[in-house]
């Protein structure tokens, strides 16, 4: 999302490391990593589907954490 004067990642799903998570993110740059333990496929659907029903929540997260 457009934060200030640059984007920001607010959520991102990830399979890096060897296992598939969630990285949240807040304004200042702080992450928390969440194990989904999940195959790539799982993940990868979950993502679709959770992005599409949660956004407006995570943006809302993203200014009040």
């Amino acid at each position: 999302m457009w934060f200030g004067e640059q984007w920001k990642t607010i959520i991102r799903y990830d399979c890096a490391h060897g296992f598939s998570h969630i990285d949240s993110y807040n304004k200042i740059g702080g992450k928390t990593k969440t194990d989904l333990k999940l195959s790539l496929e799982e993940a990868l659907i979950l993502a679709d589907e959770d992005i599409k029903e949660n956004w407006e929540k995570y943006v809302s997260e993203f200014y009040f954490k």
